[in-house]
């Protein structure tokens, strides 16, 4: 955990250990521009987050992890409702 917020700007360190705050998280997908723009499975799949992409330049670990969590769960959210809205058509 120290590792983590001593190292909150370098990302690419970070993703290694997030594993350790999300279970069945083993990495993030990272845009060109430092976004998080996915989640990564233990079996390889990505979860996609919708329109709810997260910055993580300038930003203290706790504050971007923060995002993530919430991006997860708002994408998640959406899916949902949009599933089943097609299933009850």
């Amino acid at each position: 955990m120290l590792t983590l917020i001593g190292q909150s700007k370098d990302i690419g360190r970070a993703t290694g250990h997030i594993q350790k705050i999300f279970i069945g998280i083993t990495g993030l997908v990272l845009s060109r521009d430092n976004h998080i723009t996915a989640l990564k499975s233990p079996d390889g799949e990505q979860f996609e987050l919708d329109q709810f992409k997260v910055n993580i330049e300038n930003r203290s670990f706790t504050d971007w992890i923060r995002s993530v969590e919430r991006s997860m769960k708002d994408s998640l959210k959406t899916k949902i409702t949009t599933t089943l809205d097609k299933i009850s058509k």
